[in-house]
């Protein structure tokens, strides 16, 4: 995950702010502008995260889905269902 970080980190467009910019020099105790882009990097990276963790699970559901790909389907009725009488009323919906 630290790698997907550092990647994100260098390779990120940079963020542009659509207000415009206060060109006074800031004081020396004033972190409000560097706090609000450290802010929405890491609004950035959160949700470059929560995509790397969606896809990172694409692999095992693929896998499984292969796999159910080659069970017959009466046999995969047989595994959600349990027993025959609860099998016709399944396939009657």
């Amino acid at each position: 995950k630290k790698a997907f970080k550092d990647l994100f980190s260098y390779a990120c467009p940079k963020f542009v702010n659509k207000s415009v910019p206060d060109f006074t020099p800031p004081a020396a105790d004033d972190d409000d502008a560097a706090d609000a882009d450290k802010a929405k990097f890491e609004a950035e990276l959160r949700r470059f995260n929560a995509d790397v963790d969606a896809h990172l699970e694409l692999p095992t559901l693929r896998s499984y889905l292969k796999m159910y790909k080659t069970i017959p389907l009466e046999k995969l009725k047989r595994f959600c269902v349990g027993s025959a009488s609860t099998l016709e009323e399944f396939e009657a919906r």
